[in-house]
């Protein structure tokens, strides 16, 4: 196909679009990347043909399981952590030992929105640079050259096969989403980093729910009144600076070592 004949077609795929949202009354919203999936059923629109939940079910199920990640106004964008304390106070401010960015909906994001860890993540839309912003020891903010997730190219393959695209410390983002990019609804619409440190009056919080607690232990319901050092208050989406009522849970440290991503603290246990 040469480029008079593709552009023939983005056209064509632009207009049929522009009919189907005018027939589902949608509002007007301008796809910056048109969705793969939506071909088949544009194409039962402009043939008058009605569209069954199943089908939509199906292609919602296609976004999320194989998709780049392209918020509902097609707007693409790469997730990640934008706390990278650990890191730069041990010294490691490298690429390869800070987290990595996510392209698409991978086994990482998967595990992370199942372990209740998906708010550590924040979206970045400007995808004409893999650079990046995050926050350092004491809050500070830092900019640094991220890599692409290796598991993000393993799920790739799934659309793109073996010759995909996909340069992990050099990915051109912009190229990556012209060419793969489709439809995911899963937006933690928040584009700026966090606080990653503990609030300024963390000691009375913690100390607030122990006591509301009455000093147990909420995962084995042992109790702590003579031993009120050994039990802490966990935050469940691994942000520091949250400290909503749903986000923080009383547990012994025994208990606390053995949430998700604590493998540290175990160790911490185990030498202590």
């Amino acid at each position: 196909m040469d480029k008079k004949d593709f552009n023939k077609k983005i056209s064509e795929i632009s207009n049929a679009f522009s009919v189907a949202k005018s027939k589902i009354k949608a509002p007007d919203i301008v796809f910056k990347i048109t969705p793969r999936e939506l071909k088949d059923t544009i194409g039962k629109f402009n043939a008058g043909k009605p569209i069954t939940g199943a089908e939509l079910q199906k292609i919602s199920e296609n976004w999320q399981s194989k998709a780049p990640l392209i918020d509902e106004e097609g707007n693409a964008f790469v997730l990640y952590i934008p706390d990278w304390q650990y890191n730069f106070s041990r010294g490691k401010n490298d690429p390869k030992d800070l987290h990595k960015y996510h392209v698409s909906w991978c086994g990482v994001l998967e595990y992370m929105q199942g372990a209740g860890r998906f708010k550590r993540y924040i979206k970045k839309t400007n995808i004409e640079t893999n650079i990046f912003l995050g926050k350092k020891s004491d809050n500070v903010n830092a900019q640094s050259v991220l890599y692409a997730c290796q598991t993000c190219r393993k799920k790739m393959v799934e659309v793109g096969g073996q010759e995909l695209y996909f340069d992990v410390e050099n990915m051109d983002i912009l190229k990556f989403f012209a060419m793969y990019g489709k439809q995911n609804l899963l937006d933690p619409k928040i584009d700026r980093p966090y606080s990653v440190v503990y609030p300024s009056h963390w000691r009375e919080i913690s100390k607030k729910y122990r006591e509301i607690a009455k000093w147990t232990c909420a995962e084995c319901s042992k109790s702590f009144e003579n031993n009120r050092s050994m039990l802490d208050v966990h935050h469940v989406d691994g942000v520091r600076s949250n400290v909503s009522k749903t986000n923080l849970k009383v547990l012994c440290k025994e208990c606390h070592s053995n949430q998700p991503l604590h493998s540290h603290y175990k160790q911490l246990l185990k030498a202590s």
